[in-house]
């Protein structure tokens, strides 16, 4: 799902084509979840669910209770469920997006945040009671050592203020296809 609601890239990601009704339209219900779902063709098992048309409201949009049943529904027909949202030093949505889930992923550009940034933003995941399950680094280059630094800042030091996931936290009860 894309929840990213004010800046949507996902959709170009995964080639699926753009002006789509997604997440905005549901919850806004201007169209049924089914009818908002689309089966990505180069990817198999994967549905992905678009961020929709661009509402004025995101934040309030998200915290609605029919984010929770969507998210709710979406669970009773897939294994995996996976939300992405916002960079959370910009808004409080990926916060919101958050107190639904079981557990965030919490990813940081390699070169880009600097540490503050991280302890800022975990602070914020972790007063709004998101539980973080670990963290994702991006755009890391392993040829050049310095990119294993995050504004100076070696990543092992960074990391030591993540828990890091298990694979059993991702298993599932019963197989279903991945949205």
């Amino acid at each position: 799902m894309d929840c990213d609601l004010r800046k949507p890239v996902l959709h170009r990601y995964l080639k699926a084509g753009h002006n789509l009704k997604g997440v905005s339209n549901v919850l806004s219900r201007q169209v049924a979840l089914s009818d908002a779902l689309v089966e990505l063709k180069d990817i198999p098992n994967l549905t992905f669910l678009p961020a929709g048309t661009t509402p004025p409201n995101p934040s309030e949009l998200l915290s609605q209770p029919q984010m929770q049943e969507m998210v709710d529904t979406l669970r009773g027909s897939y294994d995996f469920v996976i939300l992405d949202a916002p960079p959370i030093s910009m808004v409080t949505d990926a916060a919101v997006i958050g107190r639904i889930v079981d557990g965030a992923l919490f990813v940081v550009r390699s070169k880009y945040a600097s540490t503050d940034a991280v302890k800022t933003a975990l602070e914020k995941l972790q007063d709004a009671g998101v539980k973080v399950l670990g963290a994702v680094l991006t755009r890391y280059d392993a040829k050049n050592r310095s990119s294993a630094r995050i504004m100076g800042t070696d990543i092992t030091t960074i990391t030591v203020i993540i828990p890091m996931v298990t694979p059993m936290a991702f298993q599932s009860q019963q197989p279903k296809r991945a949205a």
